[in-house]
C-alpha cells in the first residue's frame, strides 16, 4: 500500500535525517501533507520539485522550508508546465533552456539543483555538444 505521510516522516525521523527535501517529478502535491505531519518532529521539511528541461535535463528546486505546495505550483505555472501533465515524469519543460529554468528558479529565491549530473537525464550527457 502507499506509505503515508506520517509514517514517511517517522521513517526519516527512525533514519536518523534532521532535513528531507520533498522533490516529485513536476508536481508539489505532496509537499503540504508531509511538512503538516512533520510539524511538532525533529524534522525539516524542504519543499521542491524535479523538473524535466528539454532536451531532457532533470532539474531540481529547492524551497526555504517556509514554502509550500503553492510556491512549487507557482514555479511550475512559470515554467508551462500545465495542470495535466504535474506528476508525469516524462511531462517536458520546452519553451526555456536550462540556463533560463535555472535562472526562474533563483528568482523564485530556490536552490537550483543538476539532478544525477553524471547519469541518465544528467546534464554532463544531455548537454554534451
Amino acid at each position: 500500500g502507499t506509505v503515508t505521510p506520517e509514517e514517511y516522516v517517522a521513517q526519516a525521523i527512525r533514519a536518523g535525517m534532521r532535513a528531507i527535501a520533498i522533490t516529485d517529478h513536476n508536481t508539489g502535491d505532496w509537499i503540504d501533507r508531509i511538512k503538516e505531519a512533520a510539524a511538532g518532529t525533529s524534522l525539516t521539511v524542504f519543499p521542491g520539485v524535479e523538473i524535466s528541461v528539454a532536451p531532457g535535463v532533470h532539474i531540481l528546486a529547492i524551497f526555504p522550508e517556509d514554502r509550500g505546495t503553492a510556491h512549487v505550483n507557482d514555479l511550475l505555472a512559470m515554467l508551462r508546465v500545465r495542470a495535466d501533465q504535474r506528476g508525469e515524469q516524462d511531462a517536458l519543460v520546452t519553451e526555456f533552456g536550462v540556463q533560463r529554468v535555472i535562472s526562474m528558479i533563483r528568482a523564485e529565491n530556490a536552490l537550483p539543483v543538476l539532478a544525477h549530473i553524471d547519469d541518465h537525464s544528467g546534464a554532463r550527457n544531455e548537454l554534451r555538444g
